[in-house]
């Protein structure tokens, strides 16, 4: 998604989920940032504000269907 400077300081994070697109299963760009985070597809160009969630060390990502045509 974005170049990572380890020395700068941020106040988001950057990650990349294989196949989580829910539209066409393509690489998944994840950006956590404070309340909330934002999605991208980088195959169909989808975008998504997905629910994050840490429970007992294991990050849980939540696609919400928003709506529906």
């Amino acid at each position: 998604m974005l170049g990572h400077d380890p020395k700068a300081k941020h106040d988001h994070h950057d990650l990349t989920i294989p196949s989580a697109c829910t539209s066409c299963g393509g690489d998944l760009e994840l950006r956590l940032v404070p309340g909330g985070s934002h999605a991208y597809c980088i195959s169909c160009k989808w975008l998504s504000r997905p629910r994050v969630t840490v429970r007992n060390g294991i990050m849980q990502v939540a696609q919400p269907l928003l709506a529906e045509a």
